[in-house]
């Protein structure tokens, strides 16, 4: 399995973790894991990586409330006049800005 490419090998080895695998190729993949240090230190990670996460307790998503603002700091709720405000500071540094000197012509 040595030259096959490393993300065919990871995705062979997720598709082994999660069952995917016909049994015939189940088998020949779980030799390879033996045969190889490489392999099996990648299943290792890969399993532990799994079950770790599994332990992992499940909590619901937050909800969230975009219409009432009241909640967050002032510099957010101003966010909303940013599209009106954009080009007036736009043009007000266009216009402060000084030109740049004039070269003279090469000769």
């Amino acid at each position: 399995m040595a030259d096959r490419p490393l993300d065919v090998r990871f995705e062979r080895l997720v598709a082994l973790l999660y069952g995917e695998l016909p049994p015939a190729e189940e088998r020949s993949l779980r030799a390879e894991i033996e045969s190889d240090p490489a392999l099996r230190a990648a299943w290792e990670e890969i399993s532990s990586a799994r079950e770790f996460l599994g332990r992992v307790p499940e909590e619901p998503a937050p909800s969230f409330v975009f219409l009432d603002e009241s909640h967050l700091p002032a510099r957010r709720r101003l966010s909303r006049f940013f599209p009106v405000l954009a080009p007036w500071a736009a043009a007000a540094c266009l216009m402060t800005a000084e030109p740049a000197p004039k070269e003279e012509s090469m000769r």
